[in-house]
């Protein structure tokens, strides 16, 4: 994996102890475009990562893969 990673990101629902999050991953070329979702909810000590649409998993694991 990649040591670091940059996604832009928008808040769609959140407070101090939980938050859903949209990601927008970019790498200036259309084929490596993808959108993810990350949830955190501190009291459960959980974090979730999901996918928006499969057609965007060829993008993310090539931005996550060293």
């Amino acid at each position: 994996m990649k040591q670091e990673i940059t996604f832009t990101s928008v808040v769609l629902e959140g407070n101090s102890k939980s938050s859903k999050i949209k990601l927008f991953y970019n790498d200036e070329t259309e084929e490596n475009y993808a959108e993810c979702y990350l949830n955190i909810d501190l009291p459960n000590k959980k974090v979730e990562w999901f996918e928006k649409d499969p057609e965007y998993r060829e993008a993310l694991l090539r931005a996550l893969s060293a």
